[in-house]
C-alpha cells in the first residue's frame, strides 16, 4: 500500500541485488525516471528495454531481482495482456511487473491485478510515492491504493483452494501473516508488526500457501478475503 515509509538502509543488500527495466519509450520523462532511480533509490536501471528481457534466462540477470516498470502510455491493454499471457509460464522466480503514467480514474487495475501487475503509478503522483512504491515492489510487496485493492479481493469469484483447506486449517500465527499480507504488507512490514524474523515470515507463507493451495500473495489474498472473518 501507500501510506508507510521505507527504511532504505534495512534493505541494502536486497537493492544491490536488483535491476529495474523501464519498458517504454527513451522520452526525456524516461530519462528523468532512470536518473532518479539510479541516484536517488539507489537501484541500476535500463531504460527501453523490451518486456522478454525480464523473462529469459540472462547470465547477466539470473540472480537479481528484475523489476519492469511498464509505460502505460506506450502500450494499449490488448497488447500488454497478450504479452503477460505468453511469458506467464516462463515467469522468472523474481520478476515483478509495475505501471506508471497511469491515468487516474481509468479503471484498469482490477484486470491488471489479475494478470499479476504489482504496482500503479499514476500522472499525478509524486516522486516520494514513487520512490516508496519502488521499495514496496522491490520488497516483495504490492503498490496498489487501498481502496482498489479492498474492491478487487471483495469483488473477485475465485474461491481456489477452500475444499483443501478445511481439511487443513490455519495456524492462529499463519492467520495473522495471511490478514496483513491481503493488506498489502510486504515481508519486511509483516516481520516488524509481529516482531518476528524475514526468513519466519518466508516459512509461515510457505505453510500458508501450501495449506490453501495457492501459488501467490494475490491469490493468497483473494483467499482470505473469501474465508477469514472479522
Amino acid at each position: 500500500m501507500e501510506d508507510k515509509k521505507y527504511d532504505q538502509r534495512d534493505n541494502h543488500d536486497i537493492i544491490n541485488n536488483c535491476i529495474i527495466f523501464i519498458i517504454g519509450l527513451r522520452t526525456m520523462q524516461n530519462d528523468i525516471i532512470q536518473y532518479f532511480i539510479e541516484n536517488q533509490i539507489g537501484v541500476r536501471c535500463v531504460i527501453n528495454a523490451k518486456i522478454d528481457i525480464l523473462f529469459n534466462s540472462n547470465n547477466e540477470y539470473d540472480n537479481e531481482i528484475r523489476i519492469g516498470l511498464w509505460d502505460f502510455r506506450s502500450t494499449n491493454l490488448q497488447n500488454m495482456f497478450a504479452d503477460l499471457k505468453y511469458y506467464r509460464e516462463r515467469t522468472f522466480h523474481k520478476t515483478y511487473i509495475a505501471l506508471f503514467n497511469v491515468p487516474t480514474g481509468f479503471g484498469v487495475e482490477d484486470k491488471c491485478i489479475r494478470k499479476g501487475i504489482r504496482g500503479f503509478f499514476y500522472e499525478d503522483n509524486t516522486m516520494e510515492q514513487f520512490q516508496s512504491g519502488i521499495h514496496k515492489i522491490i520488497d516483495g510487496g504490492l503498490f496498489v491504493l487501498r481502496t482498489i485493492m479492498s474492491e478487487y479481493i471483495l469483488t473477485v469469484e475465485d474461491r481456489h483452494g477452500i475444499s483443501e483447506a478445511e481439511n487443513k486449517p490455519l495456524t492462529l500465527r499463519q492467520i495473522e501473516v495471511l490478514r496483513l499480507l491481503s493488506r498489502g504488507a510486504s515481508n519486511k512490514d509483516i516481520s516488524e508488526k509481529l516482531c518476528i524474523s524475514p526468513n519466519t515470515v518466508k516459512a509461515h507463507l510457505y505453510g500458508i500457501f501450501q495449506t490453501i493451495n495457492v501459488s501467490s500473495r494475490l491469490q493468497a489474498a483473494t483467499w482470505a478475503a473469501n474465508n477469514l472473518h472479522g
